[in-house]
């Protein structure tokens, strides 16, 4: 689910997964690693990317079906 998530809310932002990369401060690699369900994040990095998406970490991980609030 937090892959699917990710990349909805990356899409929705018109981000490429470089610049998610980057403002996370992770590299694209392993961005794409977490985007495609290979790798987990860290909690610091899950929370930056709730935050950069503006969802909470509910939505992103799919436990809050509306969860558009802020992380």
């Amino acid at each position: 689910m937090l892959h699917e998530r990710l990349k909805e809310a990356r899409t929705k932002a018109g981000l490429s997964q470089e610049k998610v990369a980057k403002e996370c401060g992770i590299t694209q690699p392993a961005y794409f690693d977490i985007e495609h369900g290979d790798r987990a994040p860290s909690l610091a990095v899950a929370k930056r990317l709730a935050n950069l998406f503006g969802v909470s970490l509910d939505w992103l991980v799919g436990t809050d079906a509306g969860g558009k609030g802020t992380a």
